[in-house]
């Protein structure tokens, strides 16, 4: 127990001294931990040789990583690989996995957003008299000091130089809504990606509350993401990153693999700024902010409240809906892809909510037992549904889709709590009775030509 004990003391104690190292004794760590690996066996790159290398000399300080290679493990030359002119600011990652010849090696790979200088040659030269760049390079350690290494680069990512604000991001704040859509949509259109996969990749719509994009991969799956602009950053890999899970990609169905669509909720998007330009990624998150400032919706950061008197309609429409609600909306229980529910509703001047009890294990993305959903007549529009298409497996269903935009979620019973809600999908399906489409011509035309505050 003793020894147990010690051993987490003197660990603790060894961190508390990582993080307090300068840029320069960083460096001087890892180059003590690189030293440590001279003469350990890596997989050789000769196909013909039936033995593998052997390490030599590493060096790793701020302005070189060397990598020496003895092939076969005994040779009169040496194999060189050597990384220079290497803007540290733009480290950003790194990856450690066990050398596929040796348990004992971990091999390290750091990634950066600027290439630097590359060369690859034989200790019997001085250089390479073609090199290249790139933004990635290898090197390695014990597997021992996995876990040191680990705290020495978090270190060195900390201490990357702060950069200034751009000035450009002034001119930003004086932007109107329309010119900051303008400028985002240019230069998202211009530098935007998902990974190397991804196909189609199109900015399909852009208002002050959310971006879309869609795009499609390898095989043909077609994708559509969400991302509100009430973003809380932009990581290191250059996604908007969120306080809560309201980032939301849809998964369009795909016959009998995926029957029906698929909603990934995640506090991150997938879609990510393809750009190493630091002034162009400030540049945007700051418009994306400035965006977010003209939401007059559901804004989880700033928690701005809706205008909800903007959406009022004329009495004559309002009793219509109200009436036709009263005669065929369903209250009993409900299945819906064998999870069973219950549906209620209120009208209020502004529009419609809907209240869902979970009676099963709820499946929302809060994993609460209620939730409701809030339709604003002025953003809402009508799809009809038959029997035979129905989405709930023991009554018709009507759906509401929300018009440039996603309708308004949340958790609870309480469609006023703002800072609660996100945006669930484009539409809604609720349980409906009805004899004919005609009457639901009759209430999709009523909720058309609604006129607004009349």
């Amino acid at each position: 127990m003793k020894t147990k004990l010690t051993f987490v003391i003197i660990a603790l104690f060894y961190c508390v001294l990582i993080t307090a190292q300068t840029k320069q004794e960083v460096f001087t760590s890892i180059q003590k931990l690189v030293a440590k690996t001279q003469v350990e066996k890596v997989q050789t790159n000769d196909v013909f040789s039936k033995k593998d290398d052997k390490l030599g000399k590493q060096v790793f300080t701020e302005k070189e990583i060397t990598v020496n290679t003895i092939p076969g493990g005994k040779s009169d030359y040496e194999w060189i690989s050597r990384a220079t002119e290497i803007s540290w600011n733009h480290f950003f990652d790194y990856f450690i996995y066990t050398e596929f010849a040796n348990n004992d090696l971990q091999v390290v790979e750091l990634n950066f957003k600027q290439n630097f200088k590359d060369e690859h040659f034989t200790s019997t030269k001085t250089a390479d008299e073609y090199p290249s760049s790139s933004a990635k390079f290898k090197f390695y350690i014990l597997t021992i000091d996995k876990e040191a290494l680990e705290q020495l680069l978090t270190r060195l990512y900390e201490l990357k130089e702060k950069k200034a604000e751009s000035p450009f991001n002034k001119e930003i704040q004086k932007f109107t809504k329309e010119q900051t859509i303008s400028w985002l949509r240019e230069k998202l259109k211009n530098n935007s990606t998902v990974d190397s996969y991804t196909y189609n990749l199109k900015l399909v719509s852009i208002d002050d509350c959310n971006l879309v994009f869609d795009y499609s991969n390898m095989f043909g799956v077609k994708y559509s993401e969400t991302i509100p602009t009430s973003i809380a950053s932009i990581n290191k890999y250059n996604q908007f990153t969120y306080n809560k899970d309201i980032c939301i990609r849809k998964t369009f169905a795909a016959g009998i693999i995926r029957p029906e669509d698929e909603f990934t909720y995640t506090d991150h998007s997938f879609l990510n700024i393809d750009s190493s330009d630091e002034d162009l990624i400030s540049n945007i998150e700051f418009a994306m902010e400035h965006l977010a400032s003209y939401c007059n919706k559901t804004n989880l950061n700033t928690a701005t409240e809706p205008d909800i008197n903007s959406a009022k309609i004329n009495n004559t429409a309002h009793n219509y809906i109200k009436d036709f609600f009263e005669t065929n909306f369903v209250k009993s229980i409900v299945k819906e892809k064998g999870k069973e529910k219950t549906y209620d509703y209120k009208i209020i001047d502004e529009g419609i909510i809907i209240y869902v009890h979970n009676i099963s294990n709820p499946t929302n993305v809060y994993g609460s037992t209620n939730e409701w959903f809030y339709l604003a007549f002025d953003k809402i529009n009508l799809n009809q549904y038959g029997s035979n298409l129905g989405y709930f497996e023991n009554v018709n269903a009507i759906r509401f889709y929300q018009i440039n935009g996603y309708i308004p979620h949340g958790p609870g019973n309480d469609h006023t709590k703002i800072e609660d809600a996100t945006y669930g999908a484009g539409w809604l399906h609720i349980p409906f009775r009805y004899n004919t489409y005609s009457d639901l011509y009759a209430f999709k035309e009523i909720l058309t030509n609604a006129n607004v505050n009349e």
